[in-house]
């Protein structure tokens, strides 16, 4: 109660997301793997893979837009949103 200075104690973390921006290219093979993931609303795995090999892996809910971002003179794009679900988990390229 003597204190100026107010204090903060955090009692838990802010909801925590990605948002990847995506060429649109429907012949590409994640879409389809993008598509049921959107679709299966549960949480799954998410794997980005770090130049030098290091990899992160989340627990994630995933979002993928359907309608591709048109802008002029530039390529369609499409989102990928990822709900972050836990805390990732790095495993580290092994130095030889």
């Amino acid at each position: 109660l003597e204190d100026d200075q107010g204090k903060q104690i955090p009692t838990d973390k802010s909801a925590a997301s990605m948002v990847l921006t995506i060429a649109d290219d429907p012949a590409q093979a994640f879409n389809s793997v993008l598509l049921k993931a959107d679709a299966g609303k549960q949480v799954e795995a998410a794997r980005l893979n770090l130049p030098g090999n290091d990899t992160l892996l989340y627990g994630t809910y995933t979002s993928f837009s359907k309608q591709p971002a048109v802008s002029r003179n530039n390529l369609l794009t499409r989102t990928v949103n990822l709900a972050l679900q836990s805390e990732p988990t790095r495993y580290l390229t092994a130095v030889a």
